[in-house]
């Protein structure tokens, strides 16, 4: 399908419209008249603008417009204030229009990744109900300072990016379980990521890291992170110094190990 007819926009009772998988270069002007749609799936288009009536879709919870051809996400879309999951990876925006996104607080998901995002608006922080945000395979060269006060986030994917430091602010990301920093250029972490004992997840992969990762690590009890170290950085490209960091971290683990046998054998 090429083209989505105007009638479909007439059938104002509809609550779910899936188009994935189809040519359409655009959608209908009146596409707002169905106030009552709840969900609506657009991947892999060809769309290249979102209509400006997509701010009358007020009771619309998910849209999913990636794999298509935008370069902007329209400024409308702040009307759609109910909507909890914005997906919009793979297409072609170089950035974010703080008036389209900050009347969007009740987000929970949201992924732009496979974008040229280089960086992000303040109006991010806005989105206190946010708990997985995907920004994967975009140009950032900096960690987004705006992101650490997202206080709710559970989930964070920055990999293949330019990413050259993490700033010792991600300390106040207290609800973070998965932090994703693969194939960036990121060779010092700072000591404050030691006392995010909540994450469980740490992926480096993939990046120059220094021996800076002991100061990190040393202290840290959260043995989840360190064993996520272990399974996600890659002998291959860490450095010198995080090859011998890691070779010390396997002594610990047992170290560790065997102390939980001599505890439970008590």
């Amino acid at each position: 399908m090429t083209t989505l007819p105007k009638e479909i926009c007439q059938c104002t009772a509809l609550i779910e419209l899936n188009l994935n998988d189809n040519e359409i270069s655009f959608l209908p002007d009146n596409l707002g008249d169905l106030e009552l749609l709840r969900k609506l799936y657009v991947h892999k288009n060809h769309l290249k603008t979102l209509p400006d009536s997509i701010g009358n879709l007020v009771s619309l919870i998910e849209l999913d417009v990636g794999g298509n051809d935008l370069a902007e996400l329209n400024v409308n879309i702040f009307g759609c204030s109910d909507l909890r999951y914005l997906d919009a990876r793979n297409n072609n925006i170089p950035n974010i229009s703080g008036e389209a996104i900050k009347g969007l607080s009740r987000l929970t998901c949201l992924n732009f990744g496979g974008n040229t995002l280089t960086e992000l608006p303040e109006e991010m922080s806005q989105l206190v109900n946010l708990k997985e945000l995907l920004l994967y395979e975009n140009k950032f060269a900096y960690f987004p300072r705006v992101l650490t006060n997202l206080w709710n986030l559970e989930i964070l994917d920055l990999n293949n990016n330019e990413i050259k430091e993490v700033p010792m602010q991600i300390a106040a990301m207290l609800s973070l379980k998965n932090l994703s920093l693969a194939a960036n250029s990121i060779r010092n972490i700072p000591k404050e990521l030691s006392v995010m004992t909540h994450l469980q997840q740490l992926n480096l992969q993939e990046n120059p890291l220094v021996s800076a990762l002991q100061a990190v690590f040393q202290y840290n009890e959260n043995w989840k992170v360190i064993e996520a170290v272990f399974m996600v950085l890659s002998y291959g490209n860490a450095s010198k110094g995080a090859k011998e960091f890691l070779e010390e971290l396997e002594q610990l683990k047992e170290q560790f190990r065997k102390q939980k046998e001599n505890e439970e054998n008590l």
